[in-house]
């Protein structure tokens, strides 16, 4: 008798709101020291049902953590349909107390195989759709960034290099960033108290002429913020 032979092919959306006919209700989860759980819903547009698999990573494509759990982890998405799953705070009494901390939410949407393709070959391909989306930790005393917090982010020179420094306990996310008149297409991330080198964007100048946007808790977009 021939072995069936699955091939699993996975397509990576890293915070989208819609891929491939799923989509969820958020970009991003936040968890401050007094929450418990949070909901995320999941919408599946397909004709299909799904078998979705939810898990929480240190990484994008990282190993799983007890920080924080999925209920239920595995569960059907019927078509055309909405579910809601339960993020919920597990063991979080290690992490930092005096900045943010980040995880991400990763969702393996795999659709069911179909059957005359499988009477057919002894092979077939199984297309699987992974949305990820951040999921942060902020402890005691850590409320939710303001204006006047994303004012701290600002670009200053150390030994020589120009870099972004990031003096506050929050991961920063920039978009929208201009540099000495160039656009910087890509966004930018800065951990808390850390800091962003610039060398591959700008020249060892005197001086620097810079804009920027931040995103929000809501996943919305702040202003723009000029150095």
């Amino acid at each position: 008798m021939l072995q069936k032979i699955i091939i699993i092919i996975s397509i990576f959306f890293v915070s989208p709101l819609f891929a491939d006919g799923i989509s969820l209700n958020q970009s991003r989860v936040i968890f401050s020291a007094q929450d418990n759980s949070q909901i995320v819903q999941l919408k599946n547009d397909t004709d299909g049902a799904l078998l979705v698999q939810a898990t929480v990573l240190d990484a994008v494509d990282g190993k799983q953590i007890d920080n924080f759990i999925v209920v239920p982890p595995l569960f059907r998405s019927e078509p055309r349909s909405e579910y809601s799953m339960r993020v919920r705070k597990n063991n979080v009494l290690q992490l930092p107390k005096d900045k943010e901390s980040i995880f991400f939410l990763k969702m393996r949407a795999i659709p069911p195989i179909d059957k005359k393709n499988e009477n057919e070959s002894n092979m077939s391909v199984v297309f699987v759709t992974a949305i990820v989306i951040k999921v942060y930790y902020r402890p005691e005393g850590i409320s939710a960034p303001k204006i006047s917090d994303y004012r701290k982010v600002v670009i200053e020179k150390a030994n020589n290099k120009w870099q972004l420094n990031n003096p506050t306990p929050y991961y920063m996310t920039i978009v929208d960033f201009s540099l000495n008149g160039k656009k910087i297409q890509e966004k930018i991330m800065i951990p808390p108290f850390n800091t962003y080198g610039l060398d591959r964007f700008v020249a060892n100048t005197n001086s620097v002429k810079g804009s920027w946007r931040f995103v929000t808790d809501y996943g919305s977009i702040t202003d723009k913020f000029n150095f």
